[in-house]
């Protein structure tokens, strides 16, 4: 398949339990590359004593500085409906904080994005700046539900070889890729993450993820932080079954050693040591697939010699946190349509055949693997045949799809006698899941595709027109785009009706109708616009609307109570321009709730500079005009176009979305932003 994800070619991942899971332990998932995030904020660097090296992210981002020492970390990402991916970006996954206001040291179950910026020399007159590592939100949260997931990618894998990994250097790793195996006899393939920058370079992987006390001052601190990784087990086999997780520094030159820091199998390394106020970046190597759970805790030992300790205790531990990372299939899913004939005379009992062909290019096998199946209108289902899975209401439902092999559903439908002069287009999309289970419940993530290019597919057969086609009556409304829920569409329909004392009602039918509602209006009736309808001129699905108004008066012709509807017309609702400059609105769906309910956000575009594929969205909050909160800041691609919120306590919260594109012509970043949109939390 072609690839096209909303982030760069770096792989997706799996965020929020998953992602975050990862991270801690000890696996570092990059959020989808494909995602670049835009924060851009003033600039602060860590304390400068400890390990200052920092990692960088996903191209088009800026992020926010590194806070200052027992800080509290960056804002958690707002809930999803739906499990969340990261497969790309360099993440602190395991990172660390002092909770002042419970005196205890904490996990940070938010982990941030983190970008090395290197040291720059004096120029121009103007003095040097030291290299630094800044941070930024992610949209990982390990204690989220629906969890996000840390997917490590299949361009992770590798072959082991005296080349690439030789036995000397890495003996447990392949000692770890024969134990994974009943027979003792390793298949010498792993899943390699490599360095974070500035130790490594994970362009070829996409994902990276390190250990962090960069938020910790070393004054504070006697000697190391330790993180203490107690199980790594796979959480859909067994607990007691132990999985191999290694995680080495890098070699100190070709004929260097490289030094394992940590090694789930074996208690002498089940610890590694981080300077507080710096980061540890290790590469890590995975034997096998499946979804690992880390069970990480940390300790320290607070310095208690000084006037102002930040703990009398000597030793101090955190509480044992969860990582999942999962490391999963990848699949070059691909969707073809043929439709025969091309060519089609109009009218009623005339067929189409729609062919759809279905491929899996691999690696791997996708699991539950389906076809989304749009005809259009004019063109009618008959009925279909296919040798591989089923079909039914427009999902062809494939299920598990092996490496190279391929499927075809053919779909036989009839032309509407009314349609003619048209061209009608049958879309199909494929995608796949596979399930990934922790202890909190089963998920289905999405399996990503290196090249998604080819995931959908269109083709086109042209009705001819008629010599002669038969004239039906028609109205027509308008009504301007965007227009307010309540806005009259146009003038009322009339209605005759001898029997002045019925009751009469309207509905609307048709594709779109839930856009506008019908009231009665002195006996006729007044179509109106619906609340959360979409009426957008520059989107040609949405510009028009062919629908059939009913009416009722709810009796028979005895008089007895009946609903049948008594007459029908065909009304065109016209959706008309308006000059807009580009903008967004947020809407909250319900505008009032309770604390612990969640609310909609859901964002729309009037005229989009660029497809909102390429947009970046970021959404923030505060108090009722109040100051923006810093814990709070939730980015990422389309899907983020819309998120869910709540509130822990009663209030009127704020919220606005930013959406950041790149300018094709001034090749700048541009933002583009929405007003505040108020809710009210009520106990």
């Amino acid at each position: 398949m072609y690839r096209t994800i909303t982030a760069s070619s770096q792989f997706k991942i799996y965020a929020a339990v998953a992602l975050a899971a990862l991270l801690m332990t000890l696996l570092a998932v990059t959020l989808t590359a494909s995602q670049a995030q835009a924060t851009t904020t003033s600039s602060t660097t860590i304390a400068t004593d400890g390990d200052d090296n920092p990692i960088p992210q996903q191209q088009g981002q800026a992020a926010t500085p590194t806070p200052a020492p027992h800080k509290t970390p960056e804002a958690c990402p707002a809930k999803l409906r739906t499990a969340s991916v990261v497969d790309s970006g360099y993440y602190a996954l395991f990172d660390v904080w002092w909770n002042d206001e419970e005196g205890e040291l904490t996990n940070n179950v938010c982990p941030p994005r983190v970008e090395f910026i290197p040291a720059q020399p004096p120029r121009g007159g103007k003095p040097g700046t030291p290299a630094r590592t800044d941070r930024s939100p992610s949209s990982i949260n390990i204690t989220a539900e629906p969890p996000t997931i840390i997917h490590i990618p299949n361009s992770a894998k590798v072959t082991l070889s005296e080349s690439n990994y030789p036995k000397g250097k890495y003996k447990k790793v392949w000692d770890a890729d024969d134990a994974e195996n009943p027979n003792g006899d390793g298949d010498r393939m792993v899943w390699v993450l490599p360095a974070c920058p500035p130790d490594g370079d994970p362009s070829g992987v996409g994902l990276c993820i390190s250990y962090s006390a960069a938020l910790l001052n070393s004054a504070d601190w006697n000697g190391n932080i330790e993180y203490i990784v107690t199980h790594v087990h796979q959480v859909d086999i067994d607990k007691q079954d132990r999985r191999y997780v290694l995680a080495y520094d890098l070699p100190d030159g070709e004929a260097g050693r490289a030094d394992l820091r940590w090694y789930s199998a074996d208690e002498q390394t089940d610890t590694v040591n981080v300077a507080p106020g710096g980061y540890d970046r290790p590469m890590w190597f995975f034997p096998s697939r499946g979804a690992y759970e880390f069970q990480v805790y940390i300790r320290g030992n607070p310095n208690t010699s000084k006037s102002d300790p930040i703990s009398k205790d000597d030793s101090v531990t955190s509480d044992l946190r969860e990582y999942i990372v999962h490391v999963g299939a990848e699949a070059d899913l691909g969707a073809a349509i043929r439709m025969t004939p091309q060519f089609v005379s109009p009218g009623n009992g005339n067929n189409v055949t729609v062919t759809i062909i279905a491929n899996n290019e691999g690696p791997d096998e996708a699991e539950k693997t389906e076809v989304d199946v749009a005809l259009p209108d004019g063109l009618t289902y008959s009925s279909h045949s296919t040798a591989t899975g089923t079909y039914a209401n427009g999902v062809w439902s494939i299920g598990e799809f092996a490496s190279g092999a391929s499927a075809v559903l053919t779909i036989m439908a009839t032309v509407d006698a009314e349609t003619h002069g048209e061209d009608l287009t049958v879309n199909a999309a494929i995608s796949a899941k596979e399930t990934v289970t922790t202890n909190s419940g089963t998920y289905d993530v999405p399996v990503p595709d290196p090249d998604p290019r080819n995931n959908t597919a269109s083709n086109v057969t042209t009705v001819e027109r008629s010599s002669n086609v038969a004239p039906v009556f028609q109205l027509v409304r308008s009504v301007p785009e965007n227009s307010a829920a309540g806005t009259n569409v146009g003038i009322p329909v009339l209605v005759k009706n001898p029997e002045s004392g019925d009751t009469l009602t309207f509905t609307l039918s048709g594709i779109g109708h839930d856009n506008f509602t019908v009231e009665a209006a002195d006996g006729n009736a007044q179509i109106k616009v619906a609340a959360n309808s979409y009426l957008n001129y520059e989107d040609t699905l949405f510009s028009n609307y062919d629908l059939t108004l009913q009416v009722s008066d709810g009796k028979d012709s005895n008089g007895n109570d009946d609903d049948s509807v008594d007459d029908t017309i065909s009304v065109r609702i016209e959706v008309t321009d308006v000059s807009e400059s580009a903008g967004i609105t947020v809407t909250a769906i319900p505008a009032s709730q309770t604390p612990t309910h969640d609310v909609e956000l859901r964002s729309s575009f009037g005229n989009p500079p660029v497809p909102k594929s390429q947009m970046r969205f970021i959404w923030v909050q505060r108090p009722l005009n109040g100051e923006i909160d810093p814990r709070y800041r939730v980015e990422g691609n389309q899907d983020y176009e819309s998120i869910t919120v709540s509130s822990g306590s009663a209030g009127v919260m704020q919220y606005k979305v930013m959406a950041k594109y790149l300018d094709s012509t001034s090749r700048v970043y541009r933002t583009v932003e929405s007003a505040w949109t108020s809710v009210t939390y009520t106990d």
